[in-house]
Formats: structure tokens, C-alpha cells, sequence
């Protein structure tokens, strides 16, 4: 069955890349985006697990692939409370950012 289909928006967030241009580019030119944990990123999961009670000296902090910015959400903007945006799972909120985005992108308004 033949069907065409129209793609006419386009976004995305991924390690090293805010965007799908930045994310072409590791793409093109090789980048590993595999690292070790950034410094202001370890100090939120120090803070997290020792919330979920890990014990440090348990932790294996080794590589993996990170986002570099997890907290900017404008909450006001997607019309939510603060507290709502900070009890919604990191993901639902990155959805809605990157969505927004690709609506953008499309030309909607």
C-alpha cells in the first residue's frame, strides 16, 4: 500500500546537542557523546541519591550519554503551577518543551 506521508516539523534534544542541527553535526563528524558525569550534573545525583538513600561509597559513577540542561522548564509559559512542574516526571516536561518546538518549527502558531 502506498502512502505518502509529510514530515513539516522537527525537533530535538540529545547529549551534546540542544538541537537536531547541533545533533547533525556530532552525526557527520563522529562525535561520541559518551562521557564521564559533568560536574554540576554529579552534584544533583549526589543530591538525589543520597535523598533515595544510597551510600557514596557504594555509587560506580562511571560514562554515559547526558543532556546538559535539565532544568529549564518554563512552568508559567505551558501553563502549569511550580509545583505542578516539579511534581511532573523530567520527561513530561522535556516532551512538551521539544514538541512546542517541532509545532514551531512547522509553522503553526
Amino acid at each position: 500500500m502506498d502512502r505518502d506521508l509529510a514530515i513539516v516539523g522537527m525537533s530535538g534534544r540529545f547529549p551534546l546537542a540542544d538541537n537536531l542541527d547541533a545533533f547533525w553535526d556530532n552525526l557527520k563528524n563522529g562525535v561520541d557523546c559518551v562521557r564521564t558525569i559533568p560536574e554540576h550534573r554529579r552534584a544533583q545525583l549526589d543530591k538525589y541519591l543520597r535523598f533515595s538513600g544510597w551510600e557514596d561509597d557504594a555509587l560506580y559513577r562511571g560514562e554515559a550519554a547526558f543532556l546538559d540542561d535539565i532544568e529549564g522548564f518554563d512552568y508559567a509559559f505551558f501553563g502549569v503551577t511550580r509545583r505542578e512542574a516539579c511534581l511532573m516526571d523530567p520527561n513530561q516536561r522535556l516532551f512538551l518543551q521539544v514538541a512546542y518546538e517541532a509545532l514551531e518549527d512547522a509553522g503553526c502558531t
